[in-house]
């Protein structure tokens, strides 16, 4: 655990089995009570991890007022139903959130291609198909389906915010931004008094937060997550608390570095497309991640799959590519 600001404590919860690293949740004390920003892990190494370091820092889960989700990806939100139970908090989740993690539990719940439904694996081989998968590799990414990435539909936020509201608890007061791209319900939280801001997975230190298109291939969260990072360039800002990695100062560099990362993303998929037309899973082939394609763990290949989906569709949108559709496959190609 560790004190960044007078009164505001990290808490490093380590994530599930498999995975490396931790989820940054933050403790705010003040003297009518805790904040609690993102949760962690649904483990019971996370949730042992995160009560023994309240305990460190003199506050118990009694104490605890708001339990503010940033999103609901399963690393963040995974532990609200035992924390539900066990305080007596209000949950705050951006309306959008909620909606997303409503429909995939409902979803995830059927794992069988029935006949007539359309349960969440069905949706996802839907999905791999018209990215151009096909046999083993689609089979593969499909079945994680069952490990779902947002968790806990059927708990119900007291506070659904929109953006712009304010959490006041003692002498905190919190400003909800509203910072879609991550998910389409992602906030940050501004203390403007201290000038500090909570930035979830919106904004780290080393790592470009993943934004993918999934399902829903009429949005372009590219597009909203860039305009978003505009927006945050406003603020006066001297600290930064991220979901991930250490804390940070310098914002608008980090912002200028992560927008520089997409625009060169843009040309490297733009340039795949010059010869021929290409599915998105022959983009993602090809392009340059942190490891050859072969050598990805299956999650990360999920996850490529669905930023070079969200590249293409923001060059589309832009004019510089063409879709079109062949077999149910998107099939992209640079402009004449």
């Amino acid at each position: 655990m560790f004190e960044q600001y007078p009164n505001i404590f990290c808490i490093p919860v380590p994530l599930g089995e498999g995975f490396a690293g931790h989820t940054n949740c933050y403790v705010l004390k003040t003297e009518a009570g805790v904040v609690l920003i993102d949760f962690g892990w649904n483990a019971e190494e996370s949730f042992l991890t995160l009560t023994a370091n309240l305990n460190k820092a003199d506050v118990s889960l009694r104490d605890i007022r708001y339990l503010v989700a940033t999103h609901t990806h399963l690393d963040h939100y995974g532990l609200i139903n035992r924390l539900r139970l066990l305080t007596d908090a209000s949950l705050v989740v951006h309306r959008l959130d909620y909606q997303l993690s409503a429909e995939q539990q409902a979803l995830a719940g059927s794992t069988l291609e029935e006949p007539g439904k359309e349960g969440g694996l069905h949706r996802e081989k839907e999905w791999l198909r018209a990215c151009g998968m096909s046999g083993n590799g689609l089979t593969s990414l499909a079945e994680m389906l069952k490990s779902p990435i947002h968790v806990n539909g059927d708990v119900f936020p007291d506070l659904c915010v929109g953006g712009g509201e304010v959490i006041s608890l003692g002498s905190i007061n919190l400003e909800i931004l509203w910072t879609p791209g991550h998910t389409k319900g992602h906030i940050c939280l501004f203390d403007k008094e201290r000038r500090i801001l909570f930035s979830g997975d919106h904004v780290l230190e080393e790592a470009t937060p993943n934004i993918g298109l999934e399902m829903d291939i009429d949005s372009n969260p590219l597009a909203d997550y860039l305009s978003s990072l505009k927006h945050l360039e406003e603020l006066d800002i001297h600290l930064v608390l991220p979901g991930h990695g250490k804390p940070f100062g310098s914002l608008n560099k980090r912002i200028e570095e992560i927008c520089l990362h997409h625009t060169n993303r843009l040309k490297e998929i733009h340039g795949l497309c010059v010869k021929e037309a290409k599915s998105v899973f022959e983009i993602a082939e090809k392009t340059a991640w942190f490891a050859p394609w072969s050598e990805l763990p299956l999650y990360s290949k999920r996850a490529a799959l669905a930023e070079a989906l969200a590249h293409t569709e923001l060059l589309y949108s832009r004019g510089l590519l063409k879709k079109g559709i062949e077999d149910g496959v998107f099939l992209y190609s640079q402009t004449e």
